[in-house]
């Protein structure tokens, strides 16, 4: 639930052995990182992410969210600040 969210502050990856949540999450988001500087770097015509979703900014912000799923498992969900507003056309981070 939202009251058991945590947030931490920064630390060495080497002290998170103890925290495998955390660990996996930091290894979820390098694995999105390295994607999404490859696929930024291509620089690919038929990808619209540099030509539309980043056009103002050309900063994408990155997240991880890991949470339990009703088996007990953990699911890890990855989200980009890319959104339209549709009514103006503008792009948000929210």
């Amino acid at each position: 639930s939202f009251e058991e969210m945590e947030t931490l502050p920064p630390v060495e990856v080497s002290q998170l052995m103890d925290r495998p949540v955390v660990l996996q999450v930091v290894q979820e988001m390098k694995r999105f990182r390295d994607e999404m500087v490859h696929i930024l770097a291509k620089g690919d015509s038929l990808s619209d992410i540099r030509r539309f979703w980043l056009r103002k900014t050309q900063k994408p912000v990155l997240a991880v969210l890991a949470a339990k799923s009703t088996d007990g498992g953990l699911r890890l969900y990855r989200g980009t600040n890319m959104e339209v507003s549709m009514p103006t056309g503008s792009l948000c981070a929210e």
